[in-house]
C-alpha cells in the first residue's frame, strides 16, 4: 500500500472514530436533558389542588365523572374517554380544554367550557401551568 493510500485510510479511520465519541457523547447528553426535563404527575398536584379540586377531586366529583386527585384516577379518565394521552398532548382534552384555542372552537374538543371553569382565563395569566401539564404528557405522563 503506498504511503497516500495508507494516510487515506488512517484519516478515515480517525475521522469515523472521532464521529462516532462524538455521537455517543451527544446521545448521553440527551439522555440527561431528557431526565432533567422530565415532569411526574407530583409536579402538578398543586396545580391540581388549587384550580381543578373544586370540580374533579373525590369530595367534589364532576358530572362528567373526571377525579384529578390521584395519577390512577387521571391515567382512567372520564366517561367521554382518556384526558391524558401519553406523548400526545394536542389530543388530551386534560391540556386542550385549558388552551386559548379552546375558546375559539370548542366542539374540537368535546365542546364544553374551558377550564379551569370558574377561571377560564388562569393559563393566560400563568401559562408556564399550561406549560407544566403540556411538558407533563409530552413526556408521557410519569407517575
Amino acid at each position: 500500500m503506498s504511503i497516500r493510500k495508507y494516510l487515506l485510510v488512517a484519516v478515515a479511520f480517525a475521522l469515523t472514530s472521532c464521529e462516532k465519541k462524538d455521537n455517543i457523547v451527544n446521545s448521553e447528553n440527551l439522555d440527561h436533558e431528557l431526565n432533567q426535563d422530565t415532569v411526574r404527575f407530583s409536579d402538578l398536584r398543586n396545580l391540581f389542588r388549587n384550580q381543578c379540586y373544586s370540580c374533579h377531586s373525590q369530595a367534589n366529583f364532576s358530572f362528567t365523572g373526571l377525579n384529578l386527585d390521584s395519577y390512577e384516577n387521571v391515567m382512567s379518565g372520564n366517561m367521554n374517554g382518556s384526558v391524558a394521552i401519553p406523548f400526545k398532548p394536542l389530543e388530551s382534552p386534560l391540556y386542550t380544554k385549558c388552551t386559548p384555542a379552546f375558546l375559539e372552537n370548542p366542539s374540537l374538543y368535546n365542546g364544553g367550557s374551558r377550564m379551569p371553569e370558574d377561571n377560564e382565563t388562569f393559563f393566560d395569566q400563568y401559562p408556564e401551568k399550561l406549560e407544566l401539564i403540556y411538558d407533563w404528557i409530552y413526556f408521557g405522563c410519569l407517575e
